[in-house]
């Protein structure tokens, strides 16, 4: 009993003494260097353990904690990472707004009229939330030759987004990307591009694990089984990881 109250201030006074201190911790092993770039937030673990126990990490590298950290007019987000744009205000006055789920400045509309004015490849507005897109039907994607079909989830004019739109010679829609892919029930029916077997979704994709990935994109998707640059910070040795576009800044 003693030696758990003698913890518990340990842990007390630990803490104190981190909230105290404007901490800039950068750590070996996870994408961070001694006095490198980045800034690292402090994580407590179950409130006051400041202990790092085995397999747990308490503290999270990130591209910035203010606005003054990051370049090119962006915002730091509540999760640490650099953005175009937090609300509205940050978008200018020339009619953009925030689309704050990608935290980038989109154009604002109320009319399809709107955004074909503005071009940029976004014609047809969403009116739910107000943004040009590319597609909200397969209409606006009439001018595509293979991305013929509307993913009404992201607007984007994808190639399909079920089967029946691959036709009928073995191929299966790989709804992750939005492509038509071979189907297969083994590795050994798939080659190429894509040279692994989804058993479960029934087709060939680019890669299962990251024994599949190599070069410049050496860590396997489990998402989209595709391999890119990085999924984590700690895929970016002295830099960050960009989750939109998986690539290292």
């Amino acid at each position: 009993m003693r030696r758990v109250e003698h913890q518990r201030e340990h842990d007390l006074r630990l803490r104190r003494w981190f909230e105290r201190r404007e901490l800039r911790y950068l750590l070996f092993g996870h994408g961070c260097r001694w006095g490198g770039r980045l800034d690292c937030k402090l994580f407590l673990r179950n409130g006051i353990h400041l202990r790092q126990q085995r397999g747990r990490h308490l503290f999270v590298c990130v591209a910035c904690t203010s606005d003054a950290q990051c370049t090119n007019g962006r915002y730091c987000s509540p999760a640490g990472s650099c953005v175009q744009c937090l609300t509205n205000a940050n978008c200018g006055d020339a009619g953009m707004v925030c689309d704050t789920a990608a935290n980038q400045c989109v154009m604002g509309c109320t009319t399809n009229a709107q955004c074909m004015a503005a071009g940029g490849g976004t014609p047809a507005c969403n009116t739910a939330t107000s943004f040009c897109v590319e597609c909200t039907s397969d209409a606006n994607c009439s001018g595509f030759t293979t991305r013929v079909r509307c993913n009404t989830t992201t607007n984007r004019c994808v190639q399909c987004v079920g089967t029946a739109d691959c036709g009928d010679a073995g191929q299966i829609c790989n709804t992750a990307t939005n492509q038509c892919a071979t189907g297969c029930t083994s590795s050994a029916q798939c080659g190429g591009n894509t040279p692994s077997c989804n058993t479960t979704g029934g087709f060939c994709v680019e890669c299962l694990t990251n024994t599949n990935c190599g070069g410049g994109n050496p860590v396997c998707d489990p998402t989209t089984m595709t391999c890119v640059e990085c999924l984590t910070n700690a895929d970016c040795p002295g830099s960050t990881c960009d989750l939109a576009s998986h690539t290292c800044n």
